[in-house]
């Protein structure tokens, strides 16, 4: 099944409506790399994970990326992953 960029930016977004920080981090690849500026990169899924959970647990999901439908799509306030480190 192929999922269009769309849906999947729609889908990753509504997870954070969940608060469950295994699940967001599962759209990160293993050797993912996940820069939150000024913070330092965090390296693989699992530092992810923690840091999401973190994040959740001090600020709840009111301060989730929100979805807004501009006329070139979706768009996610957090940043994306950057691939391997």
């Amino acid at each position: 099944m192929n999922t269009s960029p769309s849906d999947l930016v729609t889908a990753f977004c509504a997870e954070w409506k969940a608060g469950d920080a295994a699940s967001i981090a599962g759209y990160f690849s293993e050797d993912a790399v996940y820069h939150n500026i000024p913070m330092e990169p965090l390296c693989g899924r699992a530092a992810i994970a923690d840091f999401l959970q973190g994040f959740i647990s001090a600020f709840g999901e009111s301060s989730s990326p929100s979805t807004t439908r501009r006329r070139t799509g979706p768009s996610c306030s957090t940043n994306a992953p950057t691939g391997s480190p």
